[in-house]
């Protein structure tokens, strides 16, 4: 169920259409950092309510939370602006699935 979940995550990724394809990197690194700080939030958040969840629900949240994750190591790591963008575009995607699996 878990591959599953991935799979069916990353391919909604990558379907994203990419806008901003000329971010600058100022413009991006305050991007990504509001992303990161709502993944964070978002983690502090399922932290208190992850004891009280199934296996079944920790690990779907497990894996969203690696996609959003990976998502914003990829924004941070691209070499190009529209690498950048895409990634970004992934990045804040994710986060938000990620969020509204926790409920924040």
């Amino acid at each position: 169920m878990r591959c599953i979940l991935v799979l069916a995550l990353a391919a909604s990724l990558s379907a994203c259409a990419t806008s901003g394809a000329h971010l600058t990197p100022a413009a991006a690194s305050g991007a990504i950092t509001t992303a990161q700080a709502t993944f964070d939030s978002a983690r502090a958040f399922a932290a208190i309510f992850m004891p009280f969840l199934s296996d079944a629900q920790r690990a779907r949240v497990d894996a969203i939370a690696d996609v959003a994750a990976q998502a914003l190591e990829t924004a941070r790591t691209a070499t190009t602006a529209a690498a950048r963008a895409q990634a970004l575009a992934d990045a804040k995607k994710a986060t938000a699935e990620y969020q509204l699996a926790t409920g924040n």
